[in-house]
């Protein structure tokens, strides 16, 4: 689910030194094929996307939580940005990231882990930004 995707993943692998996030199964079918058990393929891994195999429009195609995950990182973290401590005080309730752009613009990517909304201040600079992010959601931010 997208709080996996983003603790462990996304945000997670930021914060211990990845530089990137790869999936090998970009788009799969509704069945998450095709499969390769003769040679050790995962089978039960979801694509990106999901497109059924009966497709006729791209309004068929689901995009699947890995896509979120993907989507909220790469609006605000481009190539070239560098990660950032970030103190998050015990009990936060979620997970962040932070990011210096090459622009000198700062990203901040925020996941609540909480069935109930996560209140929570950025600081940045001179700028202060009083956030709620709804249970379980997902929340990017840039600072320019």
């Amino acid at each position: 689910n997208l709080k996996w995707e983003m603790a462990n993943m996304f945000i997670g692998g930021a914060n211990h030194y990845a530089s990137s996030v790869t999936y090998w199964n970009l788009a799969l079918n509704e069945n998450h094929g095709p499969k390769t058990p003769d040679v050790g393929g995962c089978m039960t891994c979801r694509g990106v996307l999901t497109v059924p195999t009966n497709a006729t429009s791209v309004s068929d195609v689901t995009l699947n939580e890995e896509f979120v995950g993907l989507a909220h990182m790469s609006l605000v973290v481009p190539r070239g940005a560098r990660r950032l401590a970030l103190p998050v005080p015990g009990g936060f309730g979620g997970v962040a990231a932070a990011f210096a752009l090459t622009n000198g613009s700062m990203a901040v990517v925020v996941s609540n882990e909480n069935s109930n909304p996560l209140e929570f201040a950025i600081v940045a600079g001179s700028t202060l930004l009083n956030a709620t992010i709804r249970n379980q959601g997902v929340a990017s931010f840039l600072f320019q």
